[in-house]
């Protein structure tokens, strides 16, 4: 059984004691104008797990592109760009029809999706049949355009009864100008996770991100190489995928350091239980759930104090760096494999946090989420 089927037991043993009479009054669709890699499709269903209906076909209320086509390849600019904006517009019909027998719906912006040009149709379109809609940002390309759109921009954020940023500044700031923002993160549940206590780091650095513009592969390789001159033993895995895989995968070749592996994100579940560190290298305010994730295996974290880094995490419970600052990453990264511990005390401390999160309050911020929208 997969670990998202475990979860997904899990969350409904939880939701019974809430209460399923809120579930039965929601019915949210998930709409996706992308054709969405698998990465995406997990994020979606792990975050929103108590909300995605599924049967033995699959999840019935995650609307992306391959609910029309499949994805062709090799095509020219011209000849994809007709392609796009005739899956885009056979997408609104598919979307006219299926829409209306649900309450919500909830709308992602991924990097390869216009704001203008694909989301403002799709909310038109869902408060002509007057459904509450939701817009998550997912866009490293474009990480700040809800704070920094122009007039046409900000008068859609501000007409959708729910808008989905990835901090809690960055919520209140929208809020300020009379956006509907809100922040929050789905809590890792800890009783399908092996307990362990790491207190000596062989070590095996585990870093699970998105490989985009935000991810700073040059601050890791530089605070890794440091740590590989004492300990040629180190060992760094990558694992993820996105839009700079290949520019990423020419920055580690160049880099002629060894000891450096790049993998799928299907294969970073497994890695959580081997790993002895883990490294979060993003240069901006991000949702910290890869964190969570590590923290609940026990595995000590570095992460630069950004967006719910801040937000969630305590100082005892992680190590610290700032952006761009290599050589206090590599000091960290020593720091853990010299000082046993200390290695055990961010290991227990971590595990402790995570699981004291409650997970009956995470399922309520979800589900009150949608119940709160105007």
């Amino acid at each position: 059984m997969s670990y998202l089927e475990n979860k997904r037991i899990h969350i409904d043993s939880v939701l019974k004691d809430v209460g399923n009479t809120a579930l039965d009054k929601l019915s949210v669709l998930y709409v996706l104008p992308l054709f969405l890699d698998k990465q995406q499709r997990d994020l979606v269903q792990s975050k929103y797990i108590e909300m995605i209906e599924a049967d033995e076909n699959g999840t019935q209320n995650i609307l992306s592109y391959e609910s029309l086509v499949k994805k062709s390849k090799g095509l020219s600019f011209i000849s994809q760009l007709f392609q796009e904006i005739i899956t885009f517009i056979l997408f609104l019909k598919l979307l006219r029809s299926s829409v209306k027998s649900y309450t919500t719906m909830h709308l992602f912006v991924f990097p390869s999706v216009s704001f203008l040009f694909q989301i403002i149709p799709l909310m038109i379109l869902g408060k002509f049949y007057r459904k509450n809609v939701v817009v998550e940002f997912f866009d490293f390309k474009n990480y700040y355009y809800p704070e920094e759109s122009g007039t046409i921009p900000r008068f859609f954020l501000k007409l959708a009864d729910g808008l989905i940023v990835p901090s809690i500044r960055q919520s209140r700031t929208l809020n300020q100008r009379k956006i509907n923002a809100v922040s929050f993160e789905k809590q890792v549940q800890t009783n399908m996770l092996s307990k362990r206590v790491i207190e000596n780091v062989q070590p095996l650095i585990l870093v699970s991100t998105y490989l985009e513009d935000v991810f700073n592969v040059n601050c890791l390789l530089k605070a890794y190489k440091l740590v590989k001159q004492k300990y040629p033993r180190a060992e760094l895995v990558l694992c993820g995928s996105g839009s700079q895989q290949k520019e990423i995968e020419n920055i580690i070749s160049d880099s002629s350091i060894s000891g450096i592996t790049l993998k799928s994100s299907d294969e970073a579940e497994n890695l959580f239980s081997e790993a002895d560190v883990f490294v979060h290298c993003y240069h901006i305010e991000y949702f910290a759930q890869e964190i969570q994730q590590a923290m609940a295996n026990g595995i000590p974290v570095i992460a630069s104090p950004i967006g719910m880094v801040n937000d969630l995490i305590q100082k005892e419970n992680i190590l610290m760096y700032q952006y761009n600052d290599f050589s206090t990453l590599a000091d960290n990264l020593l720091l853990l494999i010299e000082n046993d511990s200390l290695t055990r005390k961010l290991s227990i401390n971590g595990a402790k946090f995570v699981s004291d999160l409650s997970t009956l309050k995470s399922s309520e911020n979800v589900v009150s989420f949608y119940q709160n929208l105007s």
